[in-house]
């Protein structure tokens, strides 16, 4: 006997349109309402095959198998053996393919949302990475990359700020290209610009670095959460960066946007237009304060940011953020390839402090390792199971849940904030992520 899934999740997009997936496999099918009744008559177990149904097309009969099951079958059990096939890679480091330095957990500003200081000051007293620290970090990562047959190595330098350690940047790339000649090199930072000069932003043009930055709004909006450390407004010393950025040709194609309950009510179609003005015109990253906003509704959050995104469309630049990472995942089947909320909790990242200890994300609390003790490097047994911890399935409080494959359980950062205060940011973000991804699924289907 046949059955439809209890994964099987039915979007209705008006217009006749509908969306099915699964919520453990995903593969979304865009649908009609007869299609969508077919579908229907399978919550009663029957012997009819969906390619015998007229009113099915044969391509789409194929379609919609993963969604019609055996009255037995286990699907829970065919998770399990996709991801027993794919933890040999992490038994053996072989997903690895990120290295990010954080060469300074100390910064110049102090946004009122950071995420990086509430667990920067458990990790370590240590706040300035020194060279031996580095190399050791590089040496570890890369020798993990040539075991495993790779030639292509993703640097990342982040913070708190890194470039208050700049030197430590420098010296890096510079050990990298000559110890290890083999590999591709390509090299990022996450910085708040402020204390790009000309010489720094020649140094990443060389290099082809990407640079990652943010102002949350308008220059005035913020203000009122991007501050320096005194208090000071820091929006002149970010554009003062992002012109010298421009100057040494290093585009700027767009920024990151922070929303949180301060600058929310600004936070609107201007700062696009702005960003377009000033020809940041490629994309723009909307990203919710992933911790700290739970006194606004998720429904009026979630209608600002489809705004925001159908504005974006309108004039070519694409908006986007962790908001439509389950939507993205949708398309990243588990019985494909390994999937994940983020490269971290795929298993892909390799995040050391200054103090060599090893993070999965370079904002967690949670060592999985390190660099100066050979006992502790990864893969490591801490390592391997912190990243099994957060595939599908092995999340109570996500069992069942309609993105529940996709989402996998959302923010590892947001979880272990909860867990030293309180669960409203991880009911706020699940409500936020659930209900992006029925409009971003409602808005795909009918501009398909």
């Amino acid at each position: 006997m046949l059955k439809l899934s209890r994964y099987t999740q039915i979007v209705d997009c008006g217009n006749n349109l509908h969306v099915a997936y699964h919520s453990l496999f995903g593969m979304p099918i865009i649908i009609d309402t007869i299609a969508r009744n077919v579908l229907k008559d399978y919550e009663k177990p029957t012997e009819q095959k969906l390619e015998d149904d007229i009113r099915l097309s044969p391509e789409l009969a194929q379609q919609l198998e993963h969604l019609i099951i055996e009255d037995d079958f286990d699907e829970k059990q065919l998770l399990r053996k996709r991801l027993e096939l794919n933890d040999n890679s992490l038994n053996t480091g072989g997903r690895i393919n990120y290295l990010s330095l954080i060469t300074s957990e100390s910064c110049n500003f102090g946004c009122n949302y950071c995420i990086s200081e509430p667990f920067s000051n458990q990790r370590t007293a240590q706040k300035i990475m020194q060279p031996e620290i580095a190399y050791s970090a590089i040496d570890c990562f890369c020798q993990l990359l040539i075991n495993n047959g790779k030639d292509k190595a993703d640097i990342n330098f982040g913070g708190g700020e890194p470039l208050l350690n700049f030197g430590i940047i420098k010296s890096s790339v510079e050990y990298l290209i000559k110890q290890y000649s083999g590999l591709n090199f390509s090299f990022g930072i996450n910085t708040n610009a402020s204390l790009i000069n000309n010489d720094i932003a020649s140094f990443f043009k060389h290099h082809n670095f990407r640079v990652t930055t943010s102002l949350d709004g308008l220059p005035s909006t913020s203000d009122k959460v991007r501050k320096l450390i005194n208090g000071q407004p820091a929006s002149p010393l970010i554009l003062r960066g992002f012109n010298e950025l421009e100057k040494a040709g290093v585009p700027i194609t767009g920024f990151a946007i922070t929303i949180n309950e301060v600058n929310y009510e600004e936070i609107d179609e201007s700062v696009i237009d702005w960003a377009i003005k000033r020809g940041y015109d490629h994309d723009l990253r909307f990203d919710i304060d992933a911790i700290h906003m739970v006194n606004i509704n998720s429904d009026e959050v979630i209608e600002k940011l489809m705004a925001l995104k159908r504005y974006g469309k309108e004039h070519n630049i694409l908006i986007h953020g962790f908001w439509d990472r389950p939507m993205e995942n949708l398309f990243s089947s588990i019985l494909e390839e390994q999937t994940g909320y983020c490269g971290g909790q795929r298993g892909e990242s390799m995040c050391v402090a200054p103090n060599g200890d090893i993070f999965i994300c370079g904002y967690s609390g949670h060592k999985v390792g390190s660099v100066v003790d050979k006992n502790q490097s990864i893969p490591n047994q801490e390592y391997v199971n912190l990243v099994k911890s957060r595939y599908t399935g092995q999340i109570e409080r996500c069992l069942d849940c309609e993105i529940e494959g996709q989402c996998m359980g959302g923010c590892l950062i947001c979880e272990e904030f909860a867990k030293n205060s309180d669960f409203s940011a991880l009911d706020f973000n699940c409500h936020l992520y659930k209900g992006m991804t029925i409009e971003l699924l409602k808005e795909q289907a009918h501009q398909l």
